[in-house]
């Protein structure tokens, strides 16, 4: 297009992942199911180091993304550490048939040992009353919620994806729930958008905690904020 300059599309290469790119610069759209986190972006972000249930160095901040399982599902806590734009898998813990009370005082407990910059949950059903124990135990100005959309999920995971690209993102290759998710996790395209979801024997609960703790690690935020 003789309209549309080089720098441009080299612009658009430095602030899209290349799923972005290929739609929106390639015309190059998919109607059937597809891989959202291809093999080799995975394998390029994962290392073999064990996950620590403590900070082992302060001279970085810290970041908790949950997801909420229902009393008798699974809730996933992920912590995120961020050094020199650099983002670690420091944790992830897993509570299987404990009560919101309980683990919103589990939370609490984590939150005074890391000291978190941010702490973000997801806010839809289930997940409203336990974010609102937090927000009220810990407060606003930590606890930010995530409302899922498909639009919402679709900008943060395509951030996720691009940190991922650019070789920022450090994920423990011995993990075996959370890189089996990465792999499997699906994106279709549709009329309302891109809907990414798990497929049908699996879950997402390891990709969420872990999309929402970058999704508070990658800004600054000032104020309320809410995903949309």
């Amino acid at each position: 297009n003789k309209y549309i300059s080089l720098e441009y599309f080299e612009l658009q290469k430095k602030t899209m992942n290349s799923l972005e790119y290929d739609m929106e610069i390639n015309a190059q759209f998919q109607e059937t199911l597809e891989s959202f986190f291809k093999l080799n972006i995975i394998e390029k972000c994962s290392f073999d180091y064990d996950l620590m249930s403590y900070p082992t160095a302060w001279d970085r901040e810290f970041y908790l993304g949950i997801d909420w399982g229902r009393v008798h599902d699974l809730s996933v806590l992920t912590i995120l550490s961020k050094h020199d734009g650099v983002y670690k898998i420091e944790n992830i813990i897993e509570l299987n048939n404990v009560s919101f009370p309980q683990q919103v005082i589990l939370i609490n407990k984590l939150y005074h040992i890391y000291r978190f910059q941010k702490i973000t949950c997801e806010y839809n059903g289930f997940g409203i009353p336990p974010t609102e124990d937090l927000i009220s135990s810990i407060g606003s100005h930590i606890v930010r919620k995530f409302i899922s959309t498909i639009n919402s999920k679709e900008k943060s995971y395509n951030d996720l994806r691009l940190e991922m690209e650019r070789g920022n993102i450090i994920l423990p290759k011995g993990h075996t729930k959370l890189q089996y998710e990465l792999r499997t996790f699906q994106y279709e395209i549709t009329n309302r958008g891109m809907k990414l979801h798990h497929l049908s024997n699996s879950s997402d609960d390891f990709c969420d905690s872990l999309m929402f703790a970058f999704e508070g690690a990658k800004t600054k935020h000032y104020g309320g904020y809410i995903a949309r």
